[in-house]
Parts: C-alpha cells; sequence; structure tokens
C-alpha cells in the first residue's frame, strides 16, 4: 500500500485496498494499525481474518488540507514479536472548489464626468485546488442594453481591472448592474464557476440647464382684465435631479416685441405671467413672451445656467356682457299667495256678521252683544248714550241679509 494515491473524493467506509500476509508457521496473522500513525483517517473493516483484511476510510480526505498521510500497520501471530510496516499514502487533487471572490466591492461610485479609459473597480478572486483546478479566467456581463460601457482586463492570476469606455450621464442612467463571472479550468469533474452582481451608481453633476414642464404655453389675455390677473403659469426644473438648485423666472430682454413691452411681468419665484398694464385695443393680436428660468447656485461656485421658453398670448376684446333677465316668477307666485290668504280672513270675517232664521239674532251694541230673544230695546241709560242718528253701515241681522260695519263710528266698535 505504500506509495498508493486516493482521490481526495474517495468514499469512506467502504474498501480501498486489501492487506495480505502469510505466517510461515501458518500461523493466524492479526492486522492493526498503530495508535497515531494513520488510524485518524484509516481503519481496518475484518481484523479477524488470518490472511487478508480490508482498509477502508474513517473520514474523508481534503487535498487542500493535507496532500499525504502515513500509516503504520503492525502484524502478529499471537506468538512472535509483533511486525511494523510504515506505508505513505498520497491524495490526489480533485476539482471540488469552486473560485472564489474576494476584496471585491458589491458596489461602486463613479462620477458621471469620469474619463473614458479610467479604471473603477479591481476584481481579485481565489481558487483552493491546485494545478489546472485552481487556475482559471475572469469574465464580465453587463446589464442587457448597456453593452458597451464598461470592459473588463484579466490578468491571468485571479486578478483584473473593469475599465469605463464609454461615457456616463447621470440624466440617461443612474446605475447600471454588471456580473462578475470567475470559471476554474479544472478537468476532474470539470470546470466550475461563481458569479458576483455589481452594481455602478452614477454620481450627478451640476452639468444641466433648466428643464421646462408642460410646453407649449399658449393662453388668451382680454382687454377687460385688471391689472395683476395671472393668465398661464409656466413651470421648469433644474436638469440635474440629484441635488436639483432653486429656479427663479425672469422675462427676457430679447423678445423682439416691443409693442407689449410693460404690459406682461413674471413672478419671479412661482412663474405667474400677469398683466402689468392695462391692456386696449391697439394691442389686439397674437405675441410671443419670452421668459428665462435661471438655476440659483446658493454657493455661487459655478456659472448659472438657463434655459428659455416662449409664452403665445392672444390679446383680443372682452366677453361681451350678458343681459340679465329677471324672473318674476317667484315673485308672482309669494303675491298671489298673499292675496288669496288674505281673501280666506276677509271671508271670515264677514261671515261673523251672518247668520240663519234657526239661530239667535245678534244686535251689535257700542262694546257689547246683547241676545235679541232677552230684549229688542237698549235700556233708557244705554239709549242717551247712543247718538241720536241712525247709520246704515251698521251690521244689524234681520234674517234677510247684513250691512257692513263702519269701522270709523266708535259707537259701534
Amino acid at each position: 500500500m505504500d506509495k498508493e494515491q486516493f482521490p481526495e473524493d474517495t468514499q469512506t467506509n467502504i474498501a480501498i485496498y486489501t492487506l495480505i500476509a502469510t505466517d510461515p508457521d501458518d500461523d493466524c496473522v492479526r492486522f492493526a494499525i498503530k495508535d497515531g500513525e494513520g488510524d485518524d483517517f484509516f481503519k481496518l473493516a475484518d481484523e479477524g481474518n488470518c490472511t487478508h483484511v480490508d482498509v477502508q476510510l474513517r473520514q474523508s480526505l481534503d487535498y487542500e488540507e493535507n496532500t499525504r498521510h502515513t500509516i503504520t500497520w503492525e502484524l502478529s501471530d499471537g506468538v512472535n514479536v509483533e511486525v511494523p510496516t510504515t506505508v505513505t499514502v498520497y491524495v490526489i487533487d480533485v476539482n471540488d472548489n469552486a473560485p472564489e471572490f474576494i476584496d471585491t466591492p458589491s458596489e461602486v461610485e463613479v462620477d458621471e464626468h469620469e474619463d473614458v479609459g479610467t479604471i473603477i473597480l479591481k476584481v481579485t478572486a481565489t481558487d483552493a485546488d491546485s494545478g489546472s483546478n485552481g487556475m482559471g479566467t475572469l469574465d464580465l456581463v453587463e446589464e442587457q442594453g448597456w453593452n458597451g460601457t464598461f470592459h473588463l482586463t484579466d490578468y491571468g492570476d485571479w486578478t483584473g481591472d473593469v475599465f469605463l469606455i464609454s461615457g456616463l450621464n447621470y440624466e440617461m442612467k443612474t446605475q447600471y448592474g454588471l456580473l462578475l463571472i470567475a470559471t476554474d479550468r479544472g478537468t476532474n469533474p470539470g470546470p466550475l464557476t461563481s458569479t458576483m452582481s455589481v452594481t455602478v451608481l452614477v454620481l450627478d453633476n451640476q452639468d444641466m440647464p433648466p428643464v421646462w414642464i408642460g410646453e407649449p404655453y399658449i393662453c388668451t389675455a382680454y382687454d377687460t382684465m385688471a391689472v395683476n390677473t395671472t393668465i398661464i403659469t409656466v413651470t421648469a426644473r433644474d436638469g440635474d435631479r440629484a441635488a436639483p438648485n432653486e429656479v427663479v423666472y425672469l422675462l427676457s430682454n430679447d423678445t423682439g416685441n416691443s409693442t407689449i413691452d410693460g404690459y406682461f411681468d413674471v413672478h419671479l419665484y412661482s412663474g405667474a405671467v400677469y398683466i402689468k398694464e392695462e391692456l386696449h385695443p391697439l394691442l389686439y393680436g397674437v405675441w410671443n413672451l419670452t421668459i428665462l428660468a435661471v438655476e440659483v447656485d446658493p454657493d455661487q461656485t459655478w456659472e448659472m445656467k438657463s434655459s428659455a421658453t416662449d409664452v403665445e398670448i392672444t390679446i383680443t376684446a372682452g366677453p361681451t356682457p350678458t343681459p340679465q333677465i329677471i324672473d318674476f316668477t317667484e315673485t308672482y307666485i309669494a303675491t298671489f299667495t298673499t292675496l288669496i290668504i288674505f281673501a280666506i280672513v276677509a271671508f271670515f270675517i264677514l261671515a261673523l256678521c251672518v247668520h240663519n232664521d234657526d239661530d239667535p239674532k245678534l244686535v251689535f251694541r257700542k262694546r257689547k252683544v246683547y241676545p235679541a230673544d232677552e230684549t229688542d230695546e237698549p235700556t233708557k241709560k244705554e239709549q242717551a248714550e247712543i247718538p241720536d242718528k241712525t247709520d246704515t253701515s251698521v251690521c244689524q241681522t234681520n234674517g234677510q241679509g247684513f250691512t257692513s260695519i263702519d269701522p270709523t263710528n266708535e259707537h259701534y266698535m
């Protein structure tokens, strides 16, 4: 068994070798492994056989930990002194370890103004196997649709550099996904591969002018509108989205429309375009008003950037006021209802003066009412109080009709 070779993936607890021994006296030979000299990895399957015994692995071999093992066999016939025999067993490497990336960040930041050719990432990998099993290559796959932005140079010793091969633009793309691939050259059982994802974050720079939102701007201004009336609002934002600056609005001095100069203005912060002077018929027509959006740099570290837009304004006569038609229907109904109520009330008042022959007759006196069946004539005292005159307006019941009471005659109230 001396100098025998066993692959590191050899199975345990099965026969990997058979020891054979004989005794000149035909005595039974006993096999054993000397303590501490190989018995941690190897064992004998049947120590009771007199001529041979199977050798098994007690635990798996690992080439990366130990490439060889020393074993001391002991033979005995039970009579003579034990005979030791030392052998060396070698472990054969197997491609059982895939490459691993080391010291390679999973995320990197790159300024959008970085020069083409700049190294943005250093790649390092390793493989625990030896020989061809431990050698390999590095490769790079870019995110689908964005090939041609990065390139990996493999130096052949599990190291490489990722280069920028085209310009970046934060406003077009803020991050990229890269897939690093490490593949060894193993043949037993075959090549093994490992991958690693890397995210490239693009850093924004103040390099973009303001961007207008909602163009085109078209509106109408009437000559009847009051001064300070807003006719339209324009909106812009900083073209650099990561850390946008504030934007203010100004009228351009180069409008080319001197006729309407001074009639309109724009609010510095809100972008509201409003009437500054009263409009009149001489301004009727279509005019263009040029407005600037200007970035405000609070640190004053770079030149302010601006962009312009045109507002198309049609100045025309204001709408003719529509005559107001007053609807008296409700008034008529209310008045008619009131008249009906008064008529009903008057009817009941007049009905108090009406009676039939079956009812007791009533005679209206001054502040008193006397039933006719009690007396037909007032007392002498009462006659003295009644003026000596006859007023036909006093209501007298006679069973045939009635006359109205004169409300001005206080004697008949």
